[in-house]
């Protein structure tokens, strides 16, 4: 097998490791196909686990072994340690992970090698939230979601086992909870009936294709290791902000390529699949002094009711509106969502509760910098990701206190009203996330300090200065008295 890839190698120019990671997707979504029809749950569990152990042993070799060690490690921790596991398994797997990203900063130094981090990273994610579903089975002190999505029985450990090497996600993602796992391994819930995944996965793989392809031919136009040449710094800087929001926007294509690639196989298989479900076109309501006549109005509530079809995006990667989106917080969701959902609900809300943050707002700034650190340190160590989350956790408050300020003063409607205002407001959000981004994607200092200079610091002394007044005058952010 490995001689038919090298040739292929050798054929196509593409590298070893991305021709095995093409074959286990292509593998795991034919599988899929067949696996939608399997009906016991046994079987269903079973052949997932042996499927997705084979194409992590194929594609990240001897590095299974980690993999494999590390379920077994946080298995027993939430096992031993019950409601008390979250965070002594949320550190320990990050320090596992740690470990990994910084052995490949050594030894493969800005590279883009595919390797078990890879995987790892959605493993984090998995694993982090296994405990913390566990502690909810356990606990009567939380909120509505969690209660919905808690763990109440201990899962044997073919089930955890499979939930952790399932063959839909085993390669590359994305990341999904066990709660999400067991209904679909039990077809409950939205899982019943699943619709046919074939227009999905056609769409998915079409998509990926078109904008890899995008990618390929616009990149050779705008390349990104331009913004640190002389001639982008003698560019003037509306003619920099031009050029570095297309040239983002292309790089992101080859991103938006892997995110629809990696939501295949889940897709063929129906995990992706949300079933339908009743909606009301219209709801009757009485008034107070009418509450016995209220059960009769119920009734014709319900009669009301239409039945909304089911739809895939149950679990999914990225809304490919995202560069339409000028708020940091639409943007922040609708990237790498899986993600994003495992942040929300296993970080975020879990260094202090919901009620918690809304009595106490210096506890809700404490768990959103602590969240967008974490976030930080699961994508790796190089100093790019730090100066771009960084930014971005500023760029995140003045967003929030500047819609804070457009509630209390109705001026700022006229953004929404005319399209030149809307416009001008996208381009100065787009601007400050882009130059965030391509810090992130520079990684070292010496070549960001390049770009920040090409730029004359403008975005980042803009913003922190933006950032600044806002904190010490509080503009905007009290209610005008009526």
């Amino acid at each position: 097998m490995d001689s038919f890839l090298i040739q292929l190698t050798l054929l196509t120019g593409v590298p070893i490791d991305q021709i095995k990671m093409l074959t286990g997707f292509f593998i795991s979504v034919t599988f899929g196909f067949a696996f939608k029809n399997f009906q016991n749950p046994q079987l269903r569990l079973t052949s997932g686990a042996i499927v997705g152990v084979l194409l992590t042993i194929f594609v990240y070799e001897y590095a299974f072994i980690n993999i494999l060690i590390q379920t077994i490690i946080v298995y027993v921790m939430v096992k031993y340690l019950g409601k008390n596991s979250p965070w002594p398994v949320f550190i320990e797997t990050l320090l596992f992970l740690s470990i990994h990203h910084i052995y490949r900063q050594i030894t493969d130094y800005g590279g883009w090698t595919l390797d078990v981090t890879t995987i790892l990273m959605m493993n984090t994610a998995k694993w982090t939230s296994f405990a913390f579903q566990i502690q909810d089975g356990l606990n009567n002190k939380c909120s509505k979601e969690q209660q919905e999505r808690a763990i109440r029985k201990f899962p044997t450990f073919l089930e955890y086992f499979s939930f952790s090497f399932f063959f839909a996600g085993c390669l590359a993602g994305p990341a999904y909870d066990y709660h999400d796992f067991y209904q679909f391994i039990h077809q409950q819930g939205g899982y019943q009936k699943i619709g046919s995944t074939t227009k999905e996965v056609l769409k998915l793989s079409c998509l990926s294709f078109g904008l890899i392809t995008t990618y390929m031919y616009l990149s050779y136009y705008f390349p990104f290791h331009w913004v640190i040449s002389q001639e982008f710094g003698s560019l003037n800087f509306l003619q920099q902000l031009i050029w570095l929001n297309v040239m983002i926007t292309v790089q992101r294509c080859k991103y938006y390529a892997g995110f629809c690639f990696s939501e295949l196989s889940i897709s063929s298989c129906g995990l992706t699949w949300e079933g339908g479900k009743f909606g009301n076109k219209q709801q009757f309501q009485l008034d107070g002094n009418l509450k016995e006549m209220q059960e009769m109005v119920d009734k014709l509530n319900m009669k009301l009711q239409t039945w909304e079809e089911g739809k895939f995006g149950k679990i999914k990667q990225i809304d490919l509106d995202w560069d339409l989106q000028y708020n940091m917080k639409d943007k922040v969701e609708k990237w790498n969502i899986s993600i994003q959902t495992w942040l929300r609900r296993y970080v975020y809300q879990r260094i202090y509760s919901e009620e918690e943050m809304k009595k106490n707002p210096s506890k809700q700034q404490i768990s959103f910098q602590t969240t967008f650190m974490i976030s930080a340190i699961w994508h790796g160590y190089y100093p790019g990701y730090y100066f771009a989350f960084v930014q971005w956790a500023i760029l995140n408050s003045v967003n929030k206190f500047s819609f804070k300020w457009s509630l209390n003063n109705p001026i700022f409607n006229k953004f929404d009203e005319y399209r030149a205002l809307w416009f001008i407001r996208w381009f100065v959000a787009q601007s400050y996330f882009t130059m965030c981004g391509t810090s992130f994607l520079l990684l070292s200092i010496d070549k960001i300090l390049l770009f920040y200079a090409n730029t004359n610091y403008i975005l980042n002394i803009s913003l922190i200065m933006t950032y600044a007044v806002f904190v010490i005058t509080g503009i905007g952010q009290r209610k005008k008295k009526i």
